[in-house]
């Protein structure tokens, strides 16, 4: 597994659930970077916001940061079979002391965040 880091992009939102449904205990999170669309066709312009999931745990620790906010997003890159996919593993927040750290188990290693 390679992972890729995106610079200074624009995190525009956040959220988390945990609870129950159909018995089963649910942690999710998400995370929603401003993207910018594809111009070279002139049939679009401007920027749109792009989710990404993450760990619940790392969500709750930037809850209390303002937004929009500029991060660093580390992404896990996995090749199964000739499928290829990005898992967003960290979240960095730009001008913000890096002194907490969330054990994040997707990444199967400890994720650094300023919180």
């Amino acid at each position: 597994m390679n992972n890729m880091t995106q610079t200074n992009q624009r995190m525009t939102g956040l959220g988390f659930f945990e609870g129950e449904i159909d018995g089963k205990d649910i942690k999710s999170g998400s995370i929603f970077v401003e993207s910018a669309l594809d111009e070279t066709k002139s049939n679009a312009k401007g920027t749109r916001s792009v989710e990404h999931k993450v760990d619940m745990d790392l969500i709750k620790a930037l809850m209390h940061n303002p937004m929009p906010m500029m991060v660093d997003l580390e992404f896990e890159h996995r090749v199964t079979r000739g499928a290829m996919s990005f898992r967003c593993i960290n979240v960095l927040p730009k001008g913000v002391p890096q002194t907490t750290t969330v054990k994040s188990p997707l990444a199967g290693k400890a994720t650094a965040a300023g919180f």
